[in-house]
This record gives structure tokens, C-alpha cells and sequence, in this order.
């Protein structure tokens, strides 16, 4: 498992989903707000830079407030939907308008990160992953993507497969490598177990379908596990 490498600051792209925004700056001793502010595009990022700040601890508090700017009691509607989220009045049987949305108090970075993770093309980084191993390419017997993970399948070899798994869902890619069998082979993935002792396994299948699979590094770690089972 490991953690995606990514930009210290967040690309222009992002920042143009935010709209007008307010973003504040927490001290992360104290806990108190150094710093309120509001901005559009990268305004947040260079007053950090400018203030030497450490940029882990700026918020965005808002964001897209332009969308009240298209009623003349625009200001009242923000203000409204900000203390509604803010006090959750139990009176109030209706949300502020755009309330959930507009309103989320995260940090800047871990938001940017989700961003780029929604961006990702699996399809794409399946057929990248299989374009540049050519044993992984050699001995595919399936590959599929779906949502936020991919997966190669090799095909049988000697009724025994070796499945490589890509789950990038969350902050951290999780690269896993699953080995399975009929019950005919329970034998043999008891020996691979054996073999993978002294790594992370994250499950296994008894039965008619045993099967073992466990969590590693990264990509070339699962390809090098790939390698073993196809004796390349």
C-alpha cells in the first residue's frame, strides 16, 4: 500500500471548482483561527506562501458562493444557509439553500488529493500497467476496470490463476495480489501460503474455492509476484 505522490500546490483547475470561496488558517498548536479570509482561484495557497505558513493547516470553510449572487437577498440567503449548518437549529425544517455543499470546513490539501483521484481514468491506467510489463501482457487471460480499480487475471496455469488488483478508492492504492484455485489445488495454495508467510495477507477462500491474497508495496512488487507464479 502506498501513498500517491502529489503537487504541494493544488493545480488551477481545482481551485476554478471552488469559485468564490472563504478560507482560514488554523494554528495548529492552539487550535484557534490565525487567519479568515476570502479568494478566488489561488488566492488561499499564496497568502500561505506569503505568511511562510505551513499549508497543511489552511481550510477551505465556502466555496461556489456566486451561486447566491443571482438573487438580490443573496447576502441573507449565505448568511441563513452558513448558521443553519453552523447551529442546526431544530426548529428549522428546511436546509439553508445550497447548505451542504457550499459549507464543508476541509482542508484544502485532502480535498485537492480527492480531486485528483476523481480525475483518474482506471481504463487507463490498466492498459498503461499492461503496455509497459509484457510478462503481465503475455500471460492476461482478463482485465477489467470498474469505478476507482482495475484488475488483470492471469489466464490458467495448471488450473491455478494469479489476480492482480489495483484499488485506488481511497487516499492510499491498495495493490493486492490474489492467488485461487479449484478444491483440487487446495494443496498448492496452502504452499503459497506458505511461500508468502512473511507478507501481508488481507484474505482467503476454503472450500470449493480456496484462494489467498495479500497486500503489497506497489505495483512492481505485484508484477514481480506475477513473475514467480507464471515461472517467467
Amino acid at each position: 500500500m502506498f501513498k500517491r505522490e502529489i503537487n504541494t500546490k493544488p493545480s488551477g483547475e481545482f481551485f476554478a471548482t471552488l469559485g468564490k470561496y472563504i478560507y482560514g488558517y488554523k494554528n495548529p498548536e492552539s487550535e484557534d483561527w490565525d487567519y479568515i479570509g476570502k479568494g478566488v482561484g489561488d488566492r488561499a495557497y499564496s497568502h500561505v506562501e506569503d505568511k511562510e505558513l505551513d499549508w497543511e493547516n489552511c481550510y477551505l470553510i465556502a466555496r461556489n458562493l456566486e451561486r447566491y449572487d443571482e438573487k438580490a437577498d443573496g447576502a441573507q440567503f449565505s448568511m441563513e444557509a452558513f448558521l443553519i449548518h453552523f447551529f442546526k437549529p431544530k426548529l428549522n425544517s428546511v436546509s439553508g439553500r445550497y447548505q451542504e455543499e457550499t459549507y464543508i470546513m476541509s482542508r484544502f490539501s485532502g480535498l485537492f488529493e480527492q480531486h485528483q483521484n476523481d480525475q483518474r481514468k482506471m481504463y487507463v491506467e490498466l492498459h498503461t500497467f499492461i503496455a509497459e510489463n509484457p510478462i503481465i501482457e503475455q500471460y492476461n487471460g482478463f482485465a477489467c476496470s470498474r469505478g476507482k480499480t482495475f484488475e488483470v487475471e492471469s489466464n490458467a496455469i495448471d488450473q491455478l490463476y494469479c489476480v492482480i488488483k489495483c484499488d485506488a478508492s481511497g487516499a492510499q492504492d491498495i495493490i493486492s495480489v490474489k492467488f485461487k484455485a479449484n478444491k483440487s489445488k487446495k494443496v498448492v495454495i496452502d504452499q503459497i501460503k506458505e511461500m508468502c508467510k512473511d507478507l501481508s495477507q488481507n484474505g482467503q477462500g476454503s472450500g470449493s474455492d480456496p484462494w489467498v491474497s495479500y497486500v503489497v508495496d506497489d505495483l512492481d512488487a505485484a508484477v514481480e509476484l506475477w513473475k514467480d507464479f507464471v515461472r517467467a
